[in-house]
């Protein structure tokens, strides 16, 4: 508590963290109310992060309205034979042309929020190496995000976004890297981890870790050579991956084996301009394998185009709409 009623800057990433988070449906407006009432510098930050998105949003707005029209012609053309989808006209237009409505802004960064209560951002396209204050070095896939807290007992990390390589010095203090509902616990050692729409990836490349991830009933060890993964419901798996094809993103080659459609696209779309949407669960959730070249992702999207058998629609604005 500061006294004053004047946020810190931690106060500030927790309020923009709690935006998101209510944005996204993981945090309840009674909790959210908990926490404002814990402060009075809660409520001032969580204000400036309200204000923030309504200077976002009113741009967004006026450019929804621009672009509805084209928006509903593509909608109409998905719902002939499919009459169920009439849900999705109307208010779902206005959402969806909303999204998409945030024209330059939103498309250039659709994560702004994320990224102001992250430490470390690449950008598009961008694979960036950071150095922590620790001496550890990390390597940022394209439209990555972390956050970097050194201050406790443990030196803790989030993976907010995408995918990152952790090469981790030794010390007392434990490293720790969380990734959505998981997290890895490091002992000097070499590692990626990637997060995915419904869980996330390790790799471990040397040393040793141990994730914990609701349901295990115990920590599971990994030794180098080893990927653990979970991208859905059913029970997390460990199992051995060539080393080289899996750290190939850091190269420039993503090599992928039986992976949800969503997921790859999504790592895709950190080397493209603009948004890829899928608007069918069924086809996102589509496993696809194979390899691509991250330098050049406009043709990677066109040969996933084409040997899985998928139409692209382009919209105004640089959105993309895949569907069968």
């Amino acid at each position: 508590m500061t006294g004053d009623g004047h946020p810190t800057e931690a106060q500030r990433a927790e309020a923009r963290d709690r935006f998101v988070r209510l944005r996204g449906g993981t945090l309840s407006k009674c909790e959210l109310q908990v926490w404002l009432q814990e402060d009075p510098a809660h409520v001032a930050a969580w204000a400036e992060v309200e204000a923030l998105w309504g200077e976002m949003r009113a741009p967004g707005e006026r450019l929804a309205e621009a672009e509805a029209g084209a928006l509903s012609v593509y909608l109409a053309a998905m719902d002939r034979g499919a009459r169920r989808r009439r849900v999705l006209r109307g208010g779902a237009v206005a959402v969806l042309a909303l999204g998409i409505g945030l024209g330059g802004l939103w498309l250039r960064q659709p994560h702004l929020l994320q990224d102001l209560g992250a430490d470390y951002v690449s950008a598009r396209g961008e694979r960036r190496s950071v150095s922590l204050p620790d001496g550890s070095q990390v390597l940022l896939d394209a439209g990555s995000a972390i956050r970097v807290d050194m201050d406790g007992p443990d030196r803790l990390l989030r993976l907010l976004r995408g995918a990152a390589s952790f090469e981790v010095t030794r010390s007392p203090r434990p490293f720790r890297v969380r990734f959505g509902e998981g997290e890895v616990t490091v002992h000097g050692t070499v590692f990626d981890v990637r997060l995915l729409e419904d869980g996330g990836q390790i790799v471990l490349r040397q040393g040793r870790v141990s994730v914990r991830y609701p349901g295990l009933p115990a920590e599971q060890p990994l030794v180098p050579g080893e990927q653990f993964s979970v991208d859905g419901p059913g029970w997390p798996s460990v199992e051995a991956v060539d080393l080289a094809e899996a750290s190939g993103w850091q190269d420039g080659r993503f090599a992928f084996y039986r992976m949800r459609l969503g997921d790859l696209v999504a790592t895709l779309e950190r080397y493209l301009p603009g948004r890829i949407l899928i608007p069918s669960r069924d086809l996102r959730d589509r496993r696809v394998s194979g390899s691509f070249d991250l330098d050049h992702p406009e043709a990677a999207l066109e040969a996933l185009r084409d040997t899985v058998g998928l139409t692209i629609t382009r919209l105004p604005g640089s959105v993309r709409v895949l569907h069968p």
